[in-house]
């Protein structure tokens, strides 16, 4: 019986380590920041008084954070602090996604020294951007880590084949995504149930749980010593020169800051990938992920749709979002053959 459920788990999860899990726990936070998704969309809805069209504009600056992970992983690889060029950013990280819940737990009570700042919308940006940011940290420092937690060498210290750790590379890889499906199916259900029985500020509150776990496992990670690179100044120097201009166009609603911005962000991204060095693989895979980010979304207007005409409430928006989840995990394993043994030009 138990030879029978080993191999039915090595089919299902392929080669599983305990020393993998401190990593996957980095990979579930970010899964896991659903977890507030429902109540802050009603909140948004009820409180702020942000149109559908205004919340897009809000989503194009934060999507913007994810255009430069490069200049993140070159901080990690160039700039150790305090000795350490991985844990530390996960720490970072977290600290910044626990300083945007605080920001909106503060936005929820109608705290009188938060509110004196600014606007309640512009608050909001501000807890997004702050948010977005660390997940955007945490998320390349986990990529970085996931290549440095698969062991090099054998028992007897020779260094193992390069086709076993490449293997091992593409099912870490493998079992971080499916980590963070996991954490999405837990908690969109979850979440929209939660919110349906307690407050928008405990539900912002229930949001520092997701620091925690992220901040937890970066604490128990066992990795291998990497040495650090020489920083790339056009590329760290020019990522936060970008960075300082992209936040001032968009906190103060600079006039065209959309257009400039992306004129300006694609110059930079072409400028950075030139310093890289440009190869047929990186261009395809350029060109796929500019195709994917640039299928428009529904935007929230179906969402407000869903709740002014439809009436769906929050725990069925939270049901709704998970067998959306269930649907995208159940592809995951489906297809897992493939996605650990083929090419990724294939």
């Amino acid at each position: 019986m138990t030879a029978t459920i080993k191999d039915f788990s090595h089919r299902l999860f392929g080669k599983f380590q305990a020393r993998y899990i401190p990593l996957l726990m980095v990979y579930f936070a970010y899964g896991a920041s659903g977890l507030t998704g429902i109540a802050e969309a009603f909140w948004i809805k009820e409180k702020l008084s942000l149109s559908a069209e205004a919340l897009v504009v809000i989503g194009f600056w934060v999507g913007l954070p994810w255009t430069i992970k490069m200049v993140f992983g070159q901080f990690a690889d160039s700039v150790h602090i305090f000795g350490s060029g991985r844990k530390i950013y996960i720490f970072i990280g977290g600290g910044l996604v626990a300083l945007g819940s605080l920001i909106m737990i503060g936005l929820a009570a109608e705290w009188p020294a938060l509110l004196q700042f600014a606007e309640p919308g512009k608050l909001f940006f501000l807890a997004s951007v702050v948010s977005i940011v660390g997940f955007v940290l945490q998320d390349v420092i986990a990529d970085a880590m996931s290549t440095e937690v698969v062991e090099r060498t054998l028992p007897d210290g020779n260094p193992r084949p390069e086709t076993e750790i490449d293997a091992d590379l593409a099912q870490v890889q493998w079992l971080g995504r499916v980590s963070l499906m996991l954490a999405g199916v837990i908690v969109s259900g979850l979440g929209g149930w939660l919110a349906g029985m307690y407050s928008y500020e405990t539900m912002f509150t229930l949001g520092l749980l997701i620091p925690l776990i992220s901040i937890t496992g970066a604490t128990f990670v066992r990795l291998n010593p990497v040495p650090r690179t020489q920083i790339n100044w056009p590329i760290l120097g020019g990522g936060i020169a970008f960075g300082v201009f992209v936040i001032s166009f968009a906190f103060f609603e600079i006039p065209y800051g959309q257009e400039v911005v992306f004129t300006v962000s694609l110059s930079t991204l072409i400028f950075m990938i030139s310093k890289i060095g440009i190869t047929k693989s990186v261009l395809c895979v350029a060109l796929v992920l500019f195709i994917f980010r640039a299928i428009p979304g529904v935007g929230p207007g179906v969402g407000w749709w869903q709740i002014d005409i439809l009436g769906f409430d929050k725990a069925f928006q939270g049901t709704l979002q998970q067998i959306g989840s269930i649907l995208s995990i159940v592809g995951l394993f489906f297809f897992r053959k493939y996605i650990i043994e083929k090419p990724i030009g294939f």
